[in-house]
Parts: C-alpha cells; structure tokens; sequence
C-alpha cells in the first residue's frame, strides 16, 4: 500500500478556514447576511455615490446625465463583487446546501451577471467600443467633418397584391407584399453650422473624444416647401404606377460616412489611452469592474472641458 502525504501548506490554509469558520456562527452570519448587504448598499450610495454626484452637479454640470449610468454599474460591480467571496465563504464553512442563503445568492449572482453581459453591449460605452472600426487622425477627422455632404431619403411603403391569373383566383386569394421604394431629395446648396475645436487650442491634447449629434433640417420655409413638395410629388407617384395601397412614409436625415461617437489621435503618433482601449474594457466589464473605465474616460474629458 502506498502512502501520500499532505502538503503542509494546504492543511495550514484548510485549517485557518476551519478556525475562522468555528470562531464565527455561520448559521447566525448567513441567517441575517442580506441584511449586511442592504448596510453595505446604503453606505454605498451614501457616501460614494452621493458624494460623486454632488461633485459632478457643482464642477462639471454638462457631465451630469452619466452619472445616473454611472452609480448604477458601481452598484452593481460591487454587489458582485460583495455576493461572490460570501458565497465562496459559505463553501468553506460548509453551510448547508439547503440553506435559504443558496436560493437568494445563487439567481441573484446571476441576474448581476446578466445586467454586467447587457452592459458590454447596452451601455453607451459598450455600444462605442463594438461600432468603432478604427481609430482616426485628429486633423483627418476634423477635415471628414467640414466636407460631409447631408442627405436626405423619403421612404415610402405600399400594400401590393401579387397578380394572378383569372382560373387560378378562385381557388386560392392572392398574396399580399409590402414594398418600400425610395428616393432621395435633391440638395443644391446647403449652410454648414457645425461648431468645431481648433486645433491650435486642442493640438496639446494627445487624444480627443468626439461625440457629434447629426441634425439635417430645412434652412428656411422656401426650402420646407420644396421638400414637402418633393414628398408628396414621390408618394403619388408610386400610386399612379404602381397601383399599390399607401401604407406609410418615412424620412431619414443623415451624414453619410460620418461617425457620431469617434476617438482620434493628434498626428505627433500618439497611442490611445488604457481607457480608450476595447480589450480594457471588455476585461474589465468580465471582472465587473468597468466603473474603473468610466472614470477614467470621465477624468480625461472633464481635464479638456
């Protein structure tokens, strides 16, 4: 028979779990540990959160609306994070397995994992780092901006019955399609009001993030005019030869080619910041840790406002 033995430092580390776990009343800690975790959840929109917000309301006013995103992933990567190691501890106290803590901890850890999943994708971050394809030049982007041409689609959708053949009609009832056609409005001149930094007051900041809020309307009521005109000429068009029935009409007003959310670079070869990084917050956001990326975005753009 062969003998193995034990290594010394796993009996030392299994027997201070055993001595913690005896000096405590586990029954007593995990009968009322949800109410230690409504005291935790206090001091923490209490003190960091609330402090956090009155800080943000008196110093950076225009950052205010992140901030209500913001206390909400702190809540949650800390509740995680407050949840996990408890369970992890009953573990190692044996508390038994039908113990109601289990049926609480167990759906409520992964809901927190399903609300920190929808945050890599949901949340205005997540949505930034999963369109962005590439990073820009400040001057190019800057240049992208100044150049873009408006557009504007009038979308207009109609009932159509397919046709069929007289023998054929009744037996069974045509089908029904639904067909959009579209057209785009003829623009000959149009007035650029985009409000741009300059770079000789930007050139000593290393990386910009750019957040533009696309808006394409009529310049004036003669310009209104022919556009409704434009319309409403398009909508009896597809009436007259096409002979469908007018469901609805639709205009879409964009910048082509022109993203809304961007992170450029100056020209001097600058690297982007661990912040501005994806694999950062993707790593991060699986440790439920993200909050650490916000502030940091945050702390960079309140330095540049």
């Amino acid at each position: 028979m062969e003998e193995s033995e034990s290594d010394p430092q796993q009996d030392s580390y299994a027997l201070h779990c055993y001595g913690f776990c005896e000096k405590i009343n586990v029954v007593f800690v995990f009968n009322n540990i949800w109410f230690f975790y409504l005291l935790f959840l206090g001091i923490l929109l209490c003190l960091p959160s609330l402090a956090y917000a009155v800080f943000i309301r008196c110093c950076y006013p225009a950052q205010l609306p992140s901030v209500k995103w913001h206390i909400v992933i702190f809540i949650i990567n800390c509740s995680l994070w407050f949840v996990l190691p408890v369970i992890i501890l009953a573990g190692l106290c044996r508390l038994p397995i039908s113990h109601s803590f289990y049926v609480i901890a167990l759906p409520f850890v992964f809901v927190l994992v399903i609300f920190t999943v929808l945050d890599m994708f949901l949340s205005p971050e997540g949505k930034y780092f999963l369109n962005c394809r590439r990073v820009y030049d400040t001057s190019v982007y800057l240049e992208m901006v100044r150049v873009a041409l408006p557009s504007i689609r009038v979308n207009v959708k109609s009932l159509y019955r397919e046709p069929m053949e007289k023998n054929l009609k009744l037996n069974r009832p045509g089908r029904k399609m639904i067909v959009t056609a579209h057209r785009y409005f003829p623009i000959d001149s149009y007035s650029d009001e985009t409000s741009l930094p300059r770079l000789d007051q930007e050139g000593f900041n290393q990386v910009t993030t750019f957040h533009i809020k696309k808006i394409v309307e009529p310049g004036d009521d003669f310009s209104h005019k022919q556009f409704t005109a434009f319309k409403t000429k398009f909508i009896g068009s597809c009436q007259r030869n096409r002979g469908g029935q007018f469901l609805e009409d639709t205009v879409e007003m964009d910048i082509p080619g022109l993203e809304e959310r961007v992170v450029t670079v100056s020209s001097s070869g600058a690297s982007l910041p661990w912040w501005a990084r994806r694999k950062v917050f993707y790593v991060l956001s699986t440790l439920s840790a993200s909050i650490l990326l916000r502030e940091g975005q945050f702390y960079s753009q309140s330095l540049k406002s």
